[in-house]
């Protein structure tokens, strides 16, 4: 056997495998990515907010005082819109678990000079209820979302 039939060997040897590594690689990344769309974007649809009552802050009020919508985006990503009174905020949900994510959010019509944004836990109750928990306790930062029509 020649030097010449041996690095031919070799060199095709070493393409073959690169390829084989290649496809499964790409296999893997499309079954991820799948598995992320069925598991995140069951999340996707309409939501009514509802927030705790002043006097007993376990208890939820009775009419929902926000409207809000999640689309999926791609793996674990979503976003969310909620309005409320006059005033609409936007958000990237990004889920680190399943049942648990963070939430980035800001208003969209803020006052002149006035900016509003901040960070929300996002915890997943169940495919119809989700809890968002804000920076602070007070008001509009621990809400719970329940999907209209489900």
């Amino acid at each position: 056997m020649s030097y010449l039939q041996l690095l031919i060997g070799f060199v095709v040897g070493f393409l073959s495998s690169l390829l084989a590594s290649l496809l499964e690689r790409r296999s893997q990344m499309a079954r991820t990515k799948r598995l992320q769309a069925e598991k995140y974007g069951k999340m996707a649809g309409k939501y009514q907010g509802f927030t705790f009552e002043a006097s007993n802050g376990r208890k939820l009020s009775t009419e929902p005082k926000s409207t809000a919508e999640i689309t999926y985006l791609k793996a674990n990503l979503l976003k969310i819109r909620l309005d409320h009174d006059d005033r609409s905020w936007e958000g990237l949900i990004t889920m680190e678990m399943e049942q648990y994510g963070s939430l980035v959010w800001k208003y969209l019509n803020s006052i002149q000079e006035e900016y509003e944004f901040g960070f929300k836990r996002c915890i997943i109750n169940s495919l119809t209820e989700i809890y968002l928990i804000g920076e602070k306790l007070d008001g509009y930062d621990r809400e719970v979302l329940e999907r209209v029509g489900v």
